[in-house]
């Protein structure tokens, strides 16, 4: 009896202390809940799905799956994906000078809107050729709430003649300014 007692208090701590599955498969879709409140960001890269993980080790995102700020300047996204030891992969910094709700904003040539951090020096940094290389469209905006949604793709080239497409873009989140 006391053993069957202590297995059961150690499987209840043990299911207590996971992730839930629909949790668990939301973070693998893009999709956070911190504090209440929802995050959404995905996209496709090269065709293959892509969603931020881990932020653990970036400080500049303050703990979040990925930081949006929104305000006259401009609109920006930086998100970070890792692999499973929390490594460095991949980022997204779809960004433009300007955020008017529902038009096409252009981006900055020049920019890094993609970084593939399994190169090095000059070819893991990828930039817009020319602002048509860019669609970002604010599909809502609330201000009050701060919070926007949003759809992106772009194809963005580093130096050493590669390429990446960025689609299917999506983003629904808070913001800050």
């Amino acid at each position: 009896m006391k053993n069957s007692s202590l297995l059961l208090l150690a499987l209840l701590f043990t299911f207590s202390a996971c992730n839930s599955d629909d949790e668990l498969k939301d973070r693998t879709q893009g999709i956070f809940n911190i504090d209440g409140e929802r995050f959404e960001l995905r996209c496709k890269v090269d065709g293959e799905d892509w969603f931020p993980t881990s932020t653990e080790s970036n400080p500049f995102l303050g703990g979040l799956p990925f930081k949006v700020t929104y305000s006259d300047d401009g609109f920006n996204i930086n998100a970070d994906k890792k692999d499973t030891d929390g490594k460095l992969i991949s980022s997204i910094y779809p960004s433009s000078s300007n955020g008017i709700l529902n038009e096409a904003l252009k981006g900055y040539v020049g920019s890094r809107y993609y970084s593939n951090w399994e190169f090095s020096g000059d070819c893991l940094r990828f930039d817009l050729s020319n602002t048509d290389d860019m669609t970002l469209i604010i599909t809502d905006l609330d201000e009050s709430l701060q919070r926007i949604k949003a759809t992106f793709s772009y194809t963005a080239y580093n130096e050493c003649g590669d390429s990446v497409m960025i689609t299917e873009g999506y983003l629904d989140a808070p913001y800050q300014d």
